[in-house]
């Protein structure tokens, strides 16, 4: 993947203020994806709400298409997590990275 451009999203959510992490406009084959992602590091496994957060809050970022989302996490997934990432095989509908997976020998 080529990146065209990284950063951060703060802004208005409903009647709150939120922000997304990461966000990045990168090249995968020939098209334009986003990528919203989340990076957590609290000493308990990230759950499917942080997920559903992060996908609800991408909704209110405009001018950004084909959407996709990433996980990450020092501390691990929780199973109904772990299991909706490995649900959709090729396409999964978030992927979850890890501190093996960021440190791999």
């Amino acid at each position: 993947m080529l990146c065209k451009e990284i950063g951060k999203w703060w802004g208005r959510a409903g009647d709150e203020d939120r922000d997304v992490d990461i966000v990045a406009t990168v090249y995968e084959e020939s098209h334009e994806v986003a990528l919203f992602c989340e990076c957590k590091f609290r000493r308990r496994p990230v759950g499917i709400g942080a997920f559903a957060r992060l996908k609800d809050t991408s909704e209110h970022v405009r001018g950004l298409n084909n959407r996709r989302f990433v996980m990450f996490s020092a501390f691990g997934f929780d199973e109904d997590l772990t299991d909706l990432a490995e649900r959709r095989g090729d396409a999964p509908e978030v992927t979850l990275i890890g501190l093996d997976d960021l440190y791999r020998a």
